[in-house]
């Protein structure tokens, strides 16, 4: 662009996205009039996240943990399509889909948690997605270990029971620390105020309570262990996807 079509350019309109600070809706006015309410100049869009910078942010990172949590419904897919066809190599298909895919789910997750912390989302916030993230890869960790000693035939009794504990209080703490986290990323979109419709408004909620059910299908031996950590991450990926959606229509409605 030339300094003659960059000087003739319209300039670009910044809409206020929350109501003001006195309850009237100022959302859709454009930043620099004031309320009509109680006279208050509109100097912000939105919250401090509200930038364009921080929203493709947002979008690209909650992308990228979504991603590696869909994949994983290859796992189901190959398995059912290996039985359908008689096919006595499914589940080692599917273990190795698993093997694969699982830790890149959490690997992708904790990157993507992580760098959404680094957005201006408030300290609280920030040190919840951090703290929840470490928690998370550190409990799946564990409670790795913890199935190869319960599965361990010469493991002592003691290190059987220690297994046992593990394998139930484990989990839990890693569904903790997610219903955590689905419910910060939630509160990302309460604080935006964008309107969402359809699945991304109804489904994350849903996703988060039905962790608790997720839970009690892990403890469930050999089925819980395959399937319950695939609807796990099918579970946050809801949560990520309403985070991309909210990001991306805050960007629609802060630049026009």
């Amino acid at each position: 662009m030339t300094e003659q079509e960059a000087d003739s350019a319209p300039p670009r309109v910044v809409r206020r996205i929350l109501p003001c600070s006195c309850g009237f809706d100022l959302r859709g006015r454009v930043v620099g009039e004031r309320c009509p309410e109680c006279g208050w100049l509109i100097d912000a869009p939105g919250p401090a996240w509200c930038t364009a910078k921080s929203l493709l942010l947002l979008r690209s990172k909650a992308s990228l943990a979504r991603v590696p949590c869909l994949a994983l419904l290859a796992v189901p897919a190959v398995l059912a399509l290996g039985l359908l066809g008689r096919e006595d190599r499914a589940w080692f298909v599917a273990l190795v889909l698993f093997a694969v895919l699982m830790p890149l789910q959490l690997l992708t997750q904790l990157l993507a948690m992580w760098s959404i912390a680094t957005v201006e989302i408030g300290a609280r916030r920030a040190r919840t997605l951090r703290v929840c993230a470490v928690v998370r890869v550190v409990a799946f960790i564990v409670g790795a270990i913890a199935v190869v000693i319960g599965l361990n035939s010469e493991a002592g009794p003691a290190a059987a029971t220690l297994g046992a504990v593990l394998y139930s209080v484990i989990p839990l703490v890693a569904i903790a620390s997610d219903f955590m986290t689905l419910r910060t990323l939630g509160s990302l979109h309460s604080e935006s105020r964008v309107l969402l419709s359809g699945s991304y408004a109804v489904l994350p909620p849903v996703a988060r309570w039905s962790l608790i059910a997720i839970y009690v299908l892990l403890l469930i031996p050999f089925v819980g262990w395959f399937f319950g950590p695939i609807l796990w991450a099918v579970a946050m990926s809801i949560g990520f996807a309403q985070v991309g959606a909210v990001a991306e229509e805050a960007r629609k409605t802060l630049l026009e």
